[in-house]
């Protein structure tokens, strides 16, 4: 699993179950907590996003702008990368 979530969240959702719920407590009813908290960063969707993101760079010309070679370079440029980084793969 490489989803982080909020703790905060988490925290509120124990304090309103806590608040409703019986005081037995199923191992089920904690996963379900876990498992339905919303996701602010997701590993798996910005590795996925940058390489999206990657550009291709297919000709290499002289100083005279003649083709000298073809060539395939991937870059991504930084500001991008950075916005992706910064939203966590969370769209």
């Amino acid at each position: 699993m490489s989803d982080l979530i909020s703790r905060s969240a988490l925290l509120q959702e124990f304090y309103l179950f806590t608040n409703f719920a019986s005081s037995i407590w199923h191992w089920e009813d904690i996963e379900r907590l876990i498992n339905e908290q919303p996701k602010v960063y997701n590993v798996d969707a910005v590795v996925e996003q940058l390489e999206n993101a990657r550009e291709k760079e297919v000709v290499s010309m002289d100083k005279d702008r003649n083709i000298t070679a073809v060539v395939q370079k991937e870059y991504i440029k930084i500001d991008r990368a950075i916005e992706i980084v910064r939203k966590g793969g969370v769209k």
